[in-house]
């Protein structure tokens, strides 16, 4: 009788996926420098332990948790740029699509790959660098199929500072209207700068 009692006492075997879930809202919130182990364990209802034995450590954790990000919750970069818009035109959805996305939840502002690059742990900035790296070149090949060779850094590094700003200046606070009357701006620059290309 004790050893079905003590069966029947046992708490549920712990949810990795839930506690991945629940990391990428602390992370999100906050950036991985701010949120600490000892806060994880309690959010999660686990000991140090049981975290390393899930997720190997803090940065195994954070790294789940920005895959997770990826999988369900990044700008639909490939998506956005899936029309038969002009590039200038395409991209300024973008940065729009971004300024929105990125102010949609007050608790959780910004791109977190974006913040995440930006850690002062390298090891988690290196993770979060490497994790954008598709994203770029997502945007740096729709570039490259409508612009000259010699302007796709120019512009892939124009759209890539424009969507890293519209993400650090929602995490900021500034609202969505603002962000995109400033996705429109940047649209009109990038509209003169394919008008100029293309006449060259």
């Amino acid at each position: 009788m004790k050893s079905v009692a003590a069966k029947l006492s046992r708490r549920p075997a712990f949810d990795r996926d839930q506690g991945v879930r629940v990391a990428q809202a602390m992370f999100h919130a906050r950036g991985y420098d701010a949120v600490g182990v000892a806060e994880l364990t309690t959010a999660l209802d686990i000991k140090p332990p049981s975290l390393y034995a899930a997720y190997g450590s803090k940065l195994g954790l954070f790294e789940r948790a920005l895959q997770s990000y990826v999988e369900t919750d990044f700008l639909p970069v490939s998506e956005i740029l899936a029309t038969d818009d002009d590039p200038a035109r395409s991209l300024t959805n973008l940065f729009v699509a971004a300024a929105r996305h990125y102010t949609r939840n007050p608790e959780r502002r910004g791109c977190m790959i974006t913040e995440a690059m930006r850690a002062d742990d390298a090891d988690a900035a290196a993770v979060a660098t490497a994790l954008g790296e598709s994203g770029s070149q997502i945007i740096r090949d729709y570039i490259a199929a409508h612009a000259p060779p010699e302007a796709v850094d120019r512009i892939l590094d124009y759209v890539l500072i424009n969507l890293r700003g519209l993400s650090s200046f929602a995490c900021l606070g500034y609202t969505a209207e603002k962000l995109v009357g400033c996705s429109e701006v940047a649209g009109r620059a990038l509209k003169a700068e394919f008008a100029t290309n293309a006449a060259s």
